[in-house]
């Protein structure tokens, strides 16, 4: 327990239900929420398809899924240092709106790809999947920082509270979407397309200001996505 004795939340199950009730009954966090979950679900998509991906509609064996994941990886790996390089020099919101971008980018041109190329194949097929892991590692700091400085008293539980609605919201996309969206290319990509545009949707309903149920402390490192000037969300 990192807080000093007289800020620690008592452990007991009332307390316990209380906060977590109050911090999923805030709207903005809910929906700051949901625009992890699906923007990460695109990248999920693909992961959990990945056998169906590798093995069936390229043709690869099993020795090959490194044309996958390394060039995934390699976008997360860009993607967070390009965020920490940004962080201090652009605004928060500035910073997602590109991350947002290159997954807009990046599933339009899958799609395009999927649906109308005569053949699908190396490297095309991979190319845009790199840089919508891009994307993903450069929004996805910038909505957990929003959250959790939404409740600068009890961030422990809202990393909770948002690790459980990401955790449901991927087992989901696993379970029920993968299975039928793994049938063909075109059918993956628009799916993962679906998901992209449904988290900048969500995105586009988050006010810049904190809703009235969060907390209004001040604190250092605070991210305000309304906030014109920039912001140091770089960990210290």
């Amino acid at each position: 327990e990192s807080h000093p004795r007289s800020a620690r939340l008592p452990v007991r199950l009332d307390a316990l239900l209380r906060t977590y009730g109050s911090i999923v009954a805030n709207r903005r966090f809910l929906l700051l929420s949901l625009v992890a979950t699906t923007n990460f679900g695109a990248l999920v998509l693909y992961i959990t398809s990945s056998p169906a991906l590798i093995l069936r509609l390229l043709g690869l064996t099993t020795g090959d899924f490194i044309y996958f994941f390394g060039p995934s990886i390699a976008g997360m790996v860009l993607g967070s240092y390009c965020g920490s390089r940004l962080a201090g020099k652009a605004s928060p919101a500035f910073i997602a709106n590109i991350g947002f971008l290159a997954c807009w980018v990046a599933t339009t041109f899958n799609v395009a790809y999927s649906l109308l190329a005569p053949s699908y194949a190396l490297p095309w097929a991979i190319v845009p999947l790199a840089l919508l892991s891009f994307g993903v590692a450069l929004t996805f700091p910038i909505l957990m920082l929003a959250m959790l400085d939404m409740f600068p008293s009890e961030r422990g539980s809202a990393s909770s509270m948002q690790t459980f609605v990401s955790q449901t919201g991927c087992a989901a996309i696993a379970g029920l979407l993968a299975p039928f969206a793994g049938r063909s290319a075109g059918l993956l990509a628009c799916c993962a397309a679906g998901l992209s545009l449904l988290s900048l949707g969500l995105w586009l309903c988050v006010s810049p200001e904190p809703s009235p149920g969060a907390s209004n402390d001040t604190h250092e490192g605070s991210v305000d996505l309304g906030q014109k000037g920039p912001v140091d969300c770089a960990p210290r």
